[in-house]
């Protein structure tokens, strides 16, 4: 699959190899269910535009606070019959990444297009954070080899990662898709597009912060055997998660 991705971005970018390559260039910023981007978009010829940009979430989530909305944790988790509290915990969608993609017409004056690219980042899209822990949970914790998964500062973080067909610490999500518009125009000084498609992201791995025997922190996948009730829900539900739908509308202003 992965050599199947990049042989098709490089037949993208031969089809617009030739005359009038890079002679016109656009900004654009736009929103939709990837995010927030902002791009610079040229055209390799007639068929093919190129679009380069930066995408992000804002963290956009919420805390569950209100009394039928806590999460519940053991004041003690090692005493044999805890008492337990709500705490709050905070989850957000946030995605940070580089697009490239490929605006494929199939029209010289059309502005239908496929499109064919790839999301590169860090592979997180999903974090939650628990706060105001007791501080016995600064103490003790999952162990995993040189790693030790517990409270920092009475807060524990996790996140849901998916790398598609890159790895741990650098995610290539391929995209396809079909849309309306061109980003660059020659007769227009302003232009809109839209897009509907798809990025393949794989199924999603839970990540955690860790205390090293050192001291220092990271993130440290928490591999199915550790967390068993979790695991058995992320084998269930990420399978749903493979796929990142795309809704998105952009506005581009052509420099020149």
């Amino acid at each position: 699959m992965r050599k199947l991705f990049f042989l098709s971005l490089l037949a993208a970018f031969s089809l617009g190899a030739g005359a009038q390559s890079f002679d016109l260039l656009s900004l654009g910023a736009g929103t939709g269910l990837d995010g927030t981007s902002f791009e610079v978009a040229t055209r390799l010829g007639d068929h093919v535009q190129v679009r380069l940009g930066y995408g992000m979430a804002f963290g956009i989530g919420y805390t569950l606070q209100d009394q039928n909305s806590v999460v519940s944790v053991p004041e003690n988790p090692i005493a044999l019959n805890p008492r337990y509290i709500d705490v709050p915990m905070k989850v957000s969608f946030a995605r940070n990444d580089v697009r490239l993609l490929f605006n494929l017409y199939p029209g010289k004056h059309k502005t239908f297009h496929f499109t064919l690219g790839a999301y590169l980042g860090s592979g997180s899209f999903f974090k939650g954070v628990i706060k105001e822990l007791p501080d016995v949970y600064n103490t003790i914790g999952l162990d995993m080899g040189k790693y030790q998964v517990r409270a920092i500062d009475n807060e524990i973080s996790a996140e849901l990662r998916a790398f598609g067909l890159g790895s741990p610490g650098f995610a290539i999500l391929p995209y396809a898709g079909i849309g309306a518009g061109r980003p660059v125009r020659e007769d227009k000084r302003v232009t809109f597009s839209f897009d509907i498609g798809a990025a393949y992201q794989s199924q999603p791995s839970l990540w955690a912060r860790s205390v090293k025997e050192d001291g220092s922190k990271a993130y440290v996948d928490v591999t199915y055997n550790d967390i068993i009730d979790l695991s058995e829900a992320i084998e269930e539900y990420g399978q749903y998660m493979n796929f990142w739908p795309v809704i998105n509308f952009h506005l581009y202003v052509r420099l020149f």
